[in-house]
């Protein structure tokens, strides 16, 4: 990082606006050799400081940016800029009037206390959301830059009224430490930077270039030229880690390797659990956990709550088709929801399995805001992954980085070490058995490819493939990657667009189901070779017996040969011969009479393949006999 400067990063063409408007106002002062005076200066920096504050959430935040906007607290920002209310409203008024930014929303909660953190949320607006972005080099002559760099406010609370507690800079410290020293871009970012910008590796570490602001965190790594933040005790670590894509991460390297991941499997079910029990041992000092709450635990841990969910709630196909949706479903519905007297569906299925659960929650949120309990959850994370795991690893002296519950190494040696301390921690603090899972990275491709679409690179990157062309069909659906969409091969069916994740999970379900298909062996046996075959059903061979039990054998040489085509318990049985044929599986009886289909009850259904065979058997001797 580039100690003894402060810089903001702005939009391409902002700092002219400003001052052309300032100007034309008569509140830019010059000198007599027509430069800004140092009032002038420092007004100006007070002016970028608004834009710099909403451009590094929406590079380092962008979910919480986009979904909604960047909280401005005028109570801290007047502060930090050392003006009064009605002159910090004015730089922002002035900035929604000429079209640069928009107010998003109006009071919201930034973290527990009162009412008067209540603020509103602003973005940029269209014009200007996509423009190229630059660190802005600020003159440390001025008073107002002096004071920022002086005053980190990126570690102070929100409000000072808030309980949030201080946060541990030896966490923020080391994480810097290791993100300056150890950690790096594969050559492909690099061979992507200096071909689209048309600069040297030496120009792009050293410049102060212009770039796209989705380059922006790569070319903060590049350049040494980041921060990385906590805002309170409370929090999470924030750096140029935590707003990388993760399709991207890949291409981050520590120590020359690339990055081994630790995740906690259930992870956001396991905090709850903890902060649930947590919460009612306080309240209830002495008094045994409810049964239903230490059956939520055991759920949490085996990775089973969803699916109760979802069954209590008859949602179980939502669940089978994508999890993730469903995931969403419970937190928008319920966990992140204001209290209200009124259940839905998904509250009415969560208070019917966990009444103490569900309750315990409600309190939770009526304890201060309906947001106590997001709070609540990223304060437990935060103990055990950066107090208690973080601490461990770093006293170990091992190297990694934190990414809000999970971990990332260099080395599997490594990786061990910490995956032992994290799942003893949750269980020592926590009380709580936790599953990992492992993630490693094949060796990426080119990270862009000139004139490929940002999708079919994205798409190519994490199914490992490479494309022929961005529509292609996979099983029984039409993939078209430069969209997102798929379309079922059905009449009538209509293209349905998804998210990224949405749609590399049913590419690979598809991928699996057409792999599945193509493996698939045919078997071709007699009605002798039937009795050895071990069927899915009995009651299906059972079935099949009663046509023997009753002297109707088939003849391979007549109705000759049985066809069973397994598909992973989805399979189907036919037999028959040109003239007549019969079909059985799991969901559908059918028989067929020269040509034409029709579906049996079950009760029906052995009964007409036994006076189908008699048709067989009367036509071939009627045949034979002509």
């Amino acid at each position: 990082m580039h100690e003894n400067n402060y810089s903001f990063i702005l939009p391409e063409g902002l700092i002219e606006t400003i001052q052309s408007t300032l100007k034309e106002n008569g509140k830019l002062s010059y000198t007599k050799r027509n430069k800004p005076t140092k009032d002038g200066i420092n007004l100006l920096h007070k002016y970028l400081y608004i834009p710099h504050l909403l451009l590094q959430n929406k590079i380092f935040k962008s979910d919480s940016y986009e979904k909604t906007g960047v909280a401005i607290n005028f109570t801290l920002i007047k502060n930090i800029l050392s003006l009064s209310s009605e002159e910090t409203k004015a730089i922002v008024d002035y900035y929604i009037e000429v079209g640069i930014i928009e107010l998003v929303n109006s009071y919201i909660f930034l973290s527990l206390g009162s009412k008067e953190n209540k603020c509103r949320t602003y973005r940029f607006t269209n014009e200007w959301n996509n423009v190229k972005v630059y660190n802005y080099q600020c003159p440390t002559d001025s008073t107002f830059i002096k004071r920022l760099i002086e005053t980190d406010y990126s570690k102070k609370p929100i409000s000072s009224k808030s309980p949030a507690t201080k946060a541990n800079d030896d966490i923020v410290d080391y994480q810097l430490k290791v993100f300056n020293e150890s950690v790096g871009l594969h050559q492909s970012v690099y061979k992507y930077f200096t071909n689209k910008y048309s600069v040297s590796v030496d120009e792009l570490m050293d410049g102060d270039i212009k770039v796209d602001i989705n380059d922006y965190i790569f070319y903060s790594i590049i350049r040494k030229d980041f921060k990385i933040t906590r805002p309170d005790g409370d929090s999470r670590i924030y750096s140029p880690l935590t707003s990388i894509k993760r399709e991207h991460r890949k291409y981050i390297t520590l120590n020359g390797k690339q990055l081994i991941g630790l995740d906690v499997v259930g992870c956001q079910m396991l905090l709850s659990s903890i902060a649930v029990e947590n919460y009612f041992t306080n309240t209830y000092d002495g008094v045994e956990l409810p049964d239903d709450m230490v059956y939520y635990r055991q759920l949490a841990e085996a990775g089973m709550l969803y699916e109760k969910l979802a069954e209590a709630e008859v949602k179980t196909s939502l669940l089978t088709k994508d999890r993730t949706a469903y995931k969403q479903r419970l937190y928008k519905g319920f966990f992140f929801s204001k209290n209200s007297k009124r259940l839905n569906k998904i509250q009415q299925a969560f208070k019917s399995l966990f009444p103490s659960v569900f309750d315990t929650i409600v309190n939770i949120k009526a304890s201060n805001e309906y947001n106590s309990w997001a709070i609540t959850l990223q304060k437990v994370e935060s103990v055990l992954m950066l107090d208690l795991i973080s601490k461990q690893l770093i006293d170990k002296g091992i190297q990694f980085l934190n990414l809000h519950d999970g971990l990332y190494f260099s080395t599997i040696e490594d990786l061990k070490v910490g995956e032992e301390i994290l799942i003893n921690c949750f269980k020592d603090n926590g009380g709580v058995n936790v599953r990992t899972k492992i993630e490693q990275y094949d060796e990426p491709f080119e990270f862009i490819e000139e004139g490929k679409d940002k999708n079919v690179i994205w798409f190519e990157s994490m199914a490992n493939v490479k494309l022929v062309n961005h529509y292609f069909k996979v099983a029984d659906t039409y993939f078209n990657v430069k969209k997102l969409t798929r379309k079922e091969d059905s009449k009538g069916s209509k293209s349905k667009k998804l998210t990224k994740k949405e749609f590399l999970k049913l590419y690979e379900e598809k991928k699996a189901v057409e792999q599945e298909i193509e493996n698939k062996e045919v078997k071709v046996v007699s009605m002798l070779e039937y009795n050895d075959m071990i069927f899915k059903s009995k009651y299906i061979y059972n079935q099949f017996r009663k046509i023997e039990e009753l002297g109707f054998q088939l003849d391979p040489g007549k109705i000759d040969q049985y066809n069973i085509y397994d598909f992973n318990e989805e399979w189907e049985f036919h037999f028959g011969s040109e003239y007549n044929s019969a079909i059985i599986n799991k969901h559908t009886r059918m028989s067929a009479s020269y040509g034409g289909y029709r579906q049996y009850p079950i009760e029906e259904f052995v009964p007409d393949i036994i006076s189908l065979i008699k048709e067989e058997q009367l036509l071939l001797q009627s045949i034979a006999t002509k």
